[in-house]
């Protein structure tokens, strides 16, 4: 079907200049072996990178008020987001038994104490809420 008012695509056309592009006198090469051979140093210079692992490794530290308390709660926390995961995968498979349900039990079972940082806190106990929804959803109806 042909649309009127449309030109057809053309190919890509070449200008009609042809050869080289001259600079205005000396060419690259000649000002990069000048460059090398006399004094004249470039008035910027680069300073070597840092290597970023030293930066990771900042990271990586624990600060001083990292109480291990504050540790233990976070060791904890991320044990239940592996065991909700667990479950998640149990789920999305259809391979979810009541052996893994009681695993998922157990982990919401097990006592915890205070981190010392509410924020820490807050965040395990949706983590536990969590939790204990999905258990609830996934319990037998009697």
């Amino acid at each position: 079907m042909r649309i009127p008012g449309v030109d057809p695509l053309r190919g890509v056309s070449r200008s009609g200049r042809r050869g080289t592009a001259t600079t205005g006198g000396s060419s690259f090469s000649e000002r990069l072996s000048r460059l090398a051979n006399s004094d004249e140093r470039p008035a910027l210079t680069t300073a070597p990178v840092a290597a970023p692992t030293s930066l990771l490794g900042l990271q990586e530290v624990g600060s001083a008020t990292d109480s291990p308390a504050r540790r233990r709660a976070i060791a904890h926390g991320e044990a239940m987001l592996g065991v909700l995961d667990q479950l998640r995968l149990a789920i999305l498979t259809g391979s979810l038994s009541a052996d893994r349900l009681a695993t998922v039990t157990r982990a919401i079972d097990v006592p915890r104490e205070a981190s010392g940082d509410p924020r820490l806190d807050e965040v395990l106990e949706a983590i536990h809420l969590r939790a204990s929804v999905e258990i609830e959803k996934l319990k037998p109806r009697a």
